[in-house]
């Protein structure tokens, strides 16, 4: 299992790399230095979404999605961080619901993020715990 993961992430970074290596190399080596200086120096705002293999993501989802926990943290941390971003097809929290982990949709919650927030296609984010069989997620989000 553990090589599949390890796979899927190599593919999904090289996919990604040639296009975009700043900020990935900064979310991948869990750097908050390289990564504010890819901010710093190309003007972008921590909102934005970036291209992953046609698809736009927000820069927390990435830092998710490579699990790279100290940059997940320290993005959320940020004040101008908005949680209520859509950058193609879901929301924030329900990209944390569908991989699967607890941890940051706790912080997703406490840092503000609405349970009831709709995607454009009118799911939230409990919608997506039932829908992938998350039944831990589904009672974090019902005690909201």
């Amino acid at each position: 299992m553990k090589t599949l993961i390890t796979l899927a992430l190599l593919s999904f970074s090289l996919a990604i790399g040639a296009q975009s290596s700043n900020w990935l190399a900064a979310i991948e080596a869990n750097s908050v230095r390289n990564f504010e200086g890819y901010l710093y120096q190309n003007g972008n705002d921590i909102n934005q979404c970036v291209d992953v293999e046609g698809q736009d993501y927000h820069l927390l989802v990435v830092a998710l999605k490579v699990k790279s926990n100290t940059l997940f943290d320290h993005i959320l941390n940020n004040e101008a961080l908005d949680l209520t971003a859509i950058c193609t097809d879901k929301t924030i929290l329900q990209y944390a619901v569908e991989y699967g982990e607890i941890s940051h949709v706790q912080k997703l919650l406490a840092a503000g993020a609405d349970h009831n927030q709709l995607s454009p296609d009118g799911r939230s984010a409990l919608d997506d715990a039932k829908k992938y069989n998350k039944p831990v997620m589904v009672c974090i989000l019902k005690q909201q």
